[in-house]
């Protein structure tokens, strides 16, 4: 349906084709944009989230193991 009229847009009116295809691209641009950010947010996230256990594991490692408990381990 889509197709179809921006068929008869073109042959009955050009330059409004050409602007109606430069919104579109335009919207494609911001979309994938939008789409980067969203990502790079994302992996920060879980990035975050993944050091925060880190920390949370080096320091409670002396709490579970006693100092003597440390030489046993392999």
């Amino acid at each position: 349906m889509l197709n179809a009229l921006e068929e008869v847009l073109r042959e009955t009116n050009p330059l409004a084709h050409q602007l109606y295809l430069g919104a579109i691209e335009n919207l494609q641009k911001r979309r994938a944009a939008f789409l980067r950010r969203l990502e790079t947010r994302i992996k920060a996230y879980r990035d975050q989230q993944l050091f925060g256990e880190l920390r949370a594991s080096v320091f409670l490692v002396p709490f579970l193991f006693r100092i003597g408990d440390l030489g046993n381990l392999r």
